[in-house]
């Protein structure tokens, strides 16, 4: 969720909490009792596509991040003992590239990391008799085989959890213009009923209507590039006056 949105959100949930609050005053004026069962029902489909959009983001960059780092550290391994074995023979040389750096390998896209430790596994499938000598034995090249194919195997996955997160996050656009709807055309004109007559209820409404934009970035001006963080409020244009 945007900070953006959040800040939004914590208007909505105290507007919630207020209308809680007065409750004896509306719960038998059947218009603003309508108003907030549908608030509700908002409130609780916006907290469920932010749990989805924020499990699958978190999810997809812990679990990516994991393999990767696991894929690299078994190449980096498997290099350092080629690289080894092609110094100490006077004769045969590695035609394929094996001096990889780990700074290389961390900086490639995924589907060239997995090209690249494809064919580090390819060498060293190659060489088992000779990596033997080096404690390389067919178990560890197989590990390492593994650990390609589980990564590449894992890529559609990680890009249909982004769809996923994508749809998530349009559908909390969607939610979130439904419920600034909701107050501006409905629940801000309904007050207005108690303006005169109940003057507190009233005034604490139009206090939780503002948001307050915790931790939202504005910029100085065109010429400067340094933004200032602020706690500045921000008044809907549609409240009742």
């Amino acid at each position: 969720m945007q900070k953006r949105q959040a800040n939004r959100l914590k208007m909505y949930e105290a507007i919630k909490a207020l209308l809680n609050n007065y409750k004896v005053l509306w719960s038998n004026f059947a218009p603003v009792a309508k108003v907030f069962e549908e608030l509700e029902a908002l409130l609780e489909e916006i907290d469920r596509y932010d749990q989805i959009a924020t499990t699958i983001s978190k999810g997809v960059a812990t679990g990516k991040n994991a393999q990767r780092t696991k894929l690299i550290d078994l190449t980096i391994e498997m290099l350092a003992m080629l690289c080894a074995l092609e110094a100490q023979s006077a004769g045969k040389k590695i035609a394929a590239k094996i001096d990889y750096s780990r700074t290389e390998l961390v900086k490639m896209r995924d589907f060239n990391l997995q090209i690249v430790c494809k064919g580090i596994v390819t060498v060293a499938t190659d060489e088992k008799e000779r990596l033997e000598d080096f404690g390389i034995d067919t178990s560890e090249i197989e590990a390492l085989k593994q650990e390609v194919d589980l990564f590449a195997n894992s890529v559609p996955s990680v890009r249909q959890a982004i769809a996923t997160r994508k749809v998530a996050n349009e559908r909390l656009k969607e939610l979130f213009a439904q419920t600034d709807d909701l107050l501006k055309n409905q629940l801000d004109r309904l007050m207005l009923h108690y303006k005169q007559l109940q003057p507190e209820f009233y005034i604490s409404y139009k206090s939780s209507r503002h948001v307050i934009n915790y931790g939202v970035r504005h910029k100085k001006g065109k010429s400067e590039e340094k933004t200032t963080q602020t706690d500045s409020t921000e008044e809907t244009t549609s409240n009742p006056t």
